[in-house]
């Protein structure tokens, strides 16, 4: 329903009827901001009961022992909340139903969240704080931000996905009270009634941002308990532990007065520089994930190769390679979609293919990049990780944006592979195999001498027989 609809059908029937109804909450919000709202949240001084009388058919959720009824109106649910007020303090604090819209207000979590709208477009602000926080673009917690923390930490996240979204600066007290208090209770505990479900909406959110910036993940997300809640500290941790070969990565690394080096750059100084330079084009939540996850494989994999931390730099050959399952953990860790966190693990894979192209002799391997479906993506990244470098020797190869204009390239972009010449199928047909896991890699040499040497389905045949037999 259109607002109108809604004060017709919804509100002026709650009025009609003696008791007082409102628009709460974001839809006030965001008209204050210039910023049209789809969702209309509605609160009245009507109990459940009383709203029973009011409107004919109803949700069969029990919510309404929260104070939320949900009528069904020419076909829409609708919540419409009791006002309430807490009666105890703290974690699940009991509640009363109250006709005082005061009371309602400082219930809720943030002064620009704590304001109401009459059907005739009059602002209510009970704070005396909402409007013109606002105005200044102020992220102020209602009252006490311990308490308002305490009653759900949830509000944690809530408060850096505003600041990330709505471009609110904050009030240094209040960020000083949530590291104090997480600092108190412990991050692990702080959280540990927050589902993961929740975590997840809330960071993408926080991700998808308009005004995410790499500041976000280190002067807010890491004091406020969250980047260790969802397992990122450990990760950053490592990264600034590695440091890198100023050749290729010289950001954050020190001269003294002689051109030698006092310091050299990590991992962690330069992933924040490719968030950074992610954020400057057109991204998702996802892109800033990947670009936060692109080089998680390097500790790893320097400390595999024999290095040490703390040494000059280690050698991180095949860190996209073992960084892809790491990445792709973590996004599962997080509760994400089998399809996101594959996505993740793909362009962690991938990201050196891209920045090598040029390096690959196999057309098949070069065709099968360029064709993918999250090439754009993958682009993206290389982007965000090449201007995330500072490199004191120059470049070997053309910049991917430069080299897919190449006559040699551009025609394999999002070109769609010829189908295999050569199936399981055939090769059980033809030399009575049993079905095995060596099929899989025989079907790929076979795909690659289909593309890269035009190679016939009897030579493809003749030269994979060997390799797709079970070996005994």
């Amino acid at each position: 329903m259109t607002k109108k609809e809604i004060i017709e059908k919804v509100i002026v029937p709650i009025e009609n009827a003696g008791f007082k109804a409102f628009f709460v909450g974001g839809c006030v919000r965001d008209k204050l901001m210039g910023v049209e709202p789809h969702d209309f949240d509605i609160c009245t001084d009507a109990a459940p009961k009383e709203l029973h009388k009011i409107f004919n058919h109803f949700s069969e959720q029990k919510s309404e022992e929260f104070g939320v009824t949900m009528p069904i109106i020419d076909g829409e649910l609708f919540e419409i909340a009791t006002m309430r007020k807490d009666i105890t303090k703290g974690r699940h604090p009991k509640i009363e139903f109250t006709r005082n819209i005061e009371e309602d207000a400082l219930r809720r979590d943030f002064t620009v969240n704590a304001l109401y709208e009459d059907k005739d477009g009059n602002i209510i602000d009970p704070t005396k704080k909402g409007v013109k926080d606002i105005k200044s673009k102020t992220l102020r917690f209602v009252g006490s931000a311990r308490d308002r923390i305490l009653e759900d930490p949830l509000r944690i996240f809530r408060y850096v996905r505003f600041i990330s979204q709505k471009g609110f600066s904050y009030i240094n007290s209040d960020r000083i009270t949530i590291g104090n208090l997480v600092n108190e209770t412990g991050s692990f505990h702080l959280f540990e009634d927050v589902s993961r479900e929740r975590q997840l909406k809330e960071l993408i959110g926080i991700f998808g941002g308009k005004y995410f910036s790499s500041k976000i993940i280190t002067e807010l997300m890491e004091p406020f308990g969250i980047n260790d809640v969802i397992d990122l500290h450990c990760i950053l941790e490592d990264m600034k532990e590695c440091t890198q070969n100023p050749k290729w990565h010289s950001e954050g690394s020190v001269v003294n007065d002689f051109g030698e080096y006092i310091r050299y750059g990590t991992v962690f100084e330069h992933t924040l520089l490719v968030v950074d330079k992610m954020i400057e084009q057109e991204h998702d939540w996802l892109d800033i994930l990947a670009a936060i996850l692109h080089d998680v494989g390097k500790y790893t994999a320097g400390i595999e190769q024999g290095c040490k931390p703390g040494c000059e730099w280690p050698i991180t050959k095949g860190h996209d390679i073992i960084g892809a399952p790491i990445a792709y953990d973590f996004c599962k860790k997080l509760g994400m979609s089998n399809s996101d966190s594959e996505l993740i693990r793909w362009l962690v894979a991938n990201h050196m293919n891209a920045h090598n192209i040029s390096k690959t002799k196999s057309k098949c391997k070069i065709w099968k990049l360029l064709s993918s479906k999250e090439f754009d993506r993958l682009l993206k990244l290389s982007i965000a990780d090449s201007n995330g470098s500072i490199h004191t020797a120059p470049n070997e190869y053309l910049d991917l944006c430069e080299l897919i204009k190449l006559p040699e390239y551009a025609p394999l972009v999002k070109k769609e592979m010829p189908v295999p010449l050569v199936t399981g199928t055939d090769l059980i047909a033809e030399f009575d195999l049993v079905p095995n896991p060596n099929f899989k890699k025989a079907l790929e040499v076979g795909y690659i001498m289909q593309i890269d040497q035009n190679s016939s389905k009897k030579e493809i045949l003749s030269n994979i027989r060997n390799l797709a037999k079970e070996k005994h």
